[in-house]
């Protein structure tokens, strides 16, 4: 049995966009391209919010399990802020 398909409303100006980067931490990785992406949004009249942060180094959890804790909670943050209207993964 197929499940309904569920189409989002379109974005209009002046919605908020996230920017998260669950896998390759592409803030690190490659910023200039990752700021030209916003610099984008930003002139088509969206508000643009990049959730990262850099992941902790001093831990008491195994480095690999702070990291996974860490990230999914920048996920959390994105969904759970309700002026984000869409979201946007880099990787």
């Amino acid at each position: 049995m197929a499940l309904p398909l569920i189409t989002p409303p379109p974005l209009k100006s002046g919605d908020t966009i996230a920017f998260i980067s669950p896998s390759a931490r592409l803030n690190e990785t490659l910023p200039t391209p990752l700021s030209r992406s916003v610099d984008f949004f930003k002139k088509q009249g969206y508000s643009v919010k990049v959730i990262y942060s850099p992941t902790p180094t001093t831990s008491a959890l195994p480095k690999y399990l702070a990291k996974a804790r860490h990230v999914a909670n920048e996920v959390h943050e994105a969904f759970l802020d309700d002026a984000v209207t869409c979201i946007i993964s880099t990787m």
